[in-house]
């Protein structure tokens, strides 16, 4: 794609840059990303090396080792044959466009995208005893020890992600000069979004309908779990966790940072960006990516410094300790890296295009303003959570409308953000660079707020090790000191997952437009007839079903596996009381182990239809109505994606969150609270899929389908 504007015009030669061309910057950016992976083996042994606690810690930790480890293997195996068929479709599709070196590419992205998984389930699984062994010295010592392990899977993302990208620019564009480099180079991104699509859909199906499962199993014939039951379900949340906010979130984000920082390389690789600037805009976007890294290691270095005791006077209270930790060294991490873009902008484009600087600062301003308006409709301490907690009482339909009614109102903010950023940066962009100059500011704006990949992945797999940490204490009858640290951990982690969920769909919106921006410039769509041109309208339309049949093949596969899950958990009851009417105590309870087994096989076979999806339909649209009509198809399926994405991913943490609040407020056991917290439970079973599983998968379907009309767009430009 890099300079297929040149060749189709019968140009095969590329004409010769002007100036400093900073041929260094992606070695610069290579030793970034080196850089990111030796601080992540650092924090390996640093973490390693810590106490795992007592026997019955150790064991419990290894069972959810075992778990998780279990089933990435099987997942890994399915992602292994889906690239491979993968891998012969791009050497054969695109043969005459040097299929075979891009192919190449799409192995490594496929194959560093697992690394990273692997990477970061090592230390998280392995993690949550030493964070619970290290509360029993004190609120910084298990802060350090749970997102340390955290951190690892977020260096390990932008790590090999840019390591990737630096290895690839710095063999087919710096060393063999080829014409379609960045081309080529774009294969890695595809590579990363298969493993994405498998991992984050596969992960979230596996994740709910464990937790679906289990919960409505432990129920059946009126039996709630007891005291016995608290190992085996402590393993199975455990398994379910890390592949859910570790291997699944790291492997989207993965995703969206290596996209993020292809796009405007594409762009900048034809057309008028090129011809204004020439392989320097190329260079940028890998010289922010490094900056963002770098950034990224410091601001996981700041969390530690703001840990200490000395720094208490910032929180007043050692609850919000960790929670704030995180969010100030996330603030500071975000502040250097927009300095850092500036200064990048200023002297490797020059003063003349010293404007293009305002696409990536607007980058990371809609970023935040998606994050506090997350905050504003999910957090229980604002209006919204607390209205649909007291509508609890009125019983789980009104609850449930009022839900829905939340998470539809809460597109209005993120849109507007979106729409705004990518506005300015467009008209920025083309004040900059006359041609072209606008699509290369929208992918800009899409890289700027990825800059702080490192840090959101840091604090997202942050999460499950507390949450470990917290119930391990619990279940390996820690004193009520290292309890409560534990409690405090988890805590920050809850309150963390909405703000990681809206950058995950934010960062998705935002590189899906930066693809699309790339997929226009590529395919030279100057202007669209939109009463005369039929098809694109008819692209639109498809494109906008796409996601809402996404979403119900993953909300579906949910209910059919925890169905199984509940089926299997009636007939051991079942056969129980047959067995031993006589006894009182009806024996242990169905195995917590079982939901974990069932619910893994039934997510890798269900993922394989929304996986076909998202790589067949957009090869359909494109060889049957043309390129203009796929322009439709993404832009419709970017739309809707966008807006059931957040309405999902918002309704459910609203609706857990209500629940949340309402356990904590009740006091008695009367009536009325009975029944709002039934209510409340509810729908925040109803939400679980919805923000665990549905929501999530539908950023990486925008992505996927993206980067596939990207890759494959010189089959539809004859």
């Amino acid at each position: 794609m890099g300079h297929l504007l040149f060749q189709l015009t019968g140009q095969t030669t590329v004409p010769a840059a002007g100036g400093y061309t900073w041929s260094w910057m992606p070695w610069a950016a290579g030793g970034a990303a080196l850089f990111c992976l030796l601080i992540g083996a650092l924090l390996i042994k640093l973490v390693s090396r810590r106490d795992a606690g007592s026997e019955k810690m150790v064991e419990m930790a290894g069972e959810v080792r075992k778990g998780a480890f279990s089933f990435i293997k099987r997942e890994y195996v399915y992602v292994a044959v889906f690239a491979a068929a993968m891998f012969v479709l791009i050497a054969v599709a695109l043969r005459n466009q040097d299929g075979w070196m891009i192919a190449l590419c799409f192995l490594l992205g496929a194959v560093f995208a697992m690394a990273a998984g692997v990477k970061g389930l090592h230390l998280s699984t392995k993690a949550n005893s030493r964070a619970a062994q290290a509360a029993t010295t004190g609120l910084r010592g298990a802060i350090n020890v749970a997102f340390r392990s955290g951190a690892v899977m977020g260096l390990a993302v932008v790590g090999l992600g840019l390591l990737g990208i630096a290895v690839c620019y710095l063999i087919f564009e710096s060393l063999l000069g080829i014409w379609n480099s960045a081309d080529i180079i774009l294969g890695f991104a595809l590579g990363a979004s298969t493993v994405a699509l498998f991992a984050r859909v596969g992960g979230g199906l596996f994740a709910e309908s464990a937790g679906v499962g289990a919960a409505t199993a432990a129920m059946v014939e009126g039996r709630e779990s007891g005291p016995e039951d608290e190992g085996e379900a402590l393993v199975a949340r455990g398994i379910a966790g890390n592949i859910g906010e570790v291997a699944g979130a790291g492997s989207d984000l993965f995703e969206s940072y290596v996209a993020a920082t292809l796009a405007p390389v594409v762009i900048a690789s034809i057309g008028g960006v090129f011809r204004a600037v020439q392989t320097k805009g190329m260079v940028l976007p890998l010289a922010i990516a490094g900056a963002g890294a770098v950034c990224a290691a410091i601001g996981i270095w700041l969390v530690g410094v703001l840990a200490m005791p000395s720094f208490d006077y910032w929180f007043r209270r050692n609850d919000r300790r960790p929670r704030l930790a995180i969010l100030y060294a996330t603030c500071l991490t975000a502040a250097l890296a927009a300095t850092a873009s500036i200064l990048l902008v200023r002297f490797i484009m020059g003063a003349k295009y010293l404007g293009l600087v305002w696409a990536p600062l607007l980058g990371i301003v809609a970023g935040v303003i998606i994050a506090l308006s997350t905050e504003y409709f999910t957090s229980a301490r604002f209006g919204p959570v607390k209205n649909l907690a007291d509508s609890s009482g009125s019983g789980a339909a009104i609850s449930t409308i009022k839900g829905l009614a939340l998470g539809m109102g809460s597109t209005v903010i993120p849109v507007a953000a979106v729409a705004a950023a990518i506005g300015v940066s467009y008209f920025t962009g083309n004040r900059a660079i006359a041609e072209g100059g606008g699509l290369y500011g929208i992918g800009l704006a899409a890289l700027g707020l990825l800059t702080t990949t490192g840090m959101v992945v840091a604090a997202n797999a942050f999460r499950p090790v507390a949450d470990g940490a917290n119930e391990i204490a619990g279940v390996a009858e820690l004193d009520e000191e290292p309890r409560e640290v534990t409690g405090i951990l988890e805590g920050a982690g809850a309150s963390m997952a909405p703000l990681t969920r809206a950058f995950a769909v934010g960062s998705a919106v935002l590189v899906g437009l930066a693809l699309l921006a790339a997929y226009a410039q590529v395919a030279n769509l100057t202007a669209l007839d939109l009463l005369g041109d039929w098809k694109f309208l008819v692209g639109v339309l498809i494109g906008a079903v796409i996601p809402f049949m996404f979403a119900a093949l993953v909300i579906g596969a949910v209910g059919r596996a925890a169905g199984e899950i509940v089926d299997e958990a009636r007939g051991e009851v079942k056969a129980k009381t047959a067995t031993d009417e006589s006894e009182e105590d009806q024996g242990p309870a169905p195995e917590f182990e079982k939901p974990v087994v069932i619910a893994g096989r039934s997510a890798l076979y269900e993922v394989l239809m929304p996986a076909a999806i998202a790589v067949v339909v957009p090869l359909l649209v494109g060889a049957f109505l043309g390129k203009q009509s796929l322009a439709g198809f993404l832009a419709g399926a970017l739309a809707t994606g966008f807006l059931l994405a957040v309405t999902m991913t918002n309704v459910g943490a609203a609706w857990d969150n209500a629940k949340r609040s309402i356990l904590n407020a009740v006091k008695g056991e009367d009536e009325d609270d009975s029944k709002a917290v039934d209510a409340a439970s509810t729908a925040g079973m109803i939400g679980n899929p919805l923000k665990n599983a549905a929501g999530p998968s539908l950023n990486v379907l925008i992505k996927v389908m993206a980067v596939v009309s990207l890759l494959f767009i010189p089959l539809f430009l004859k």
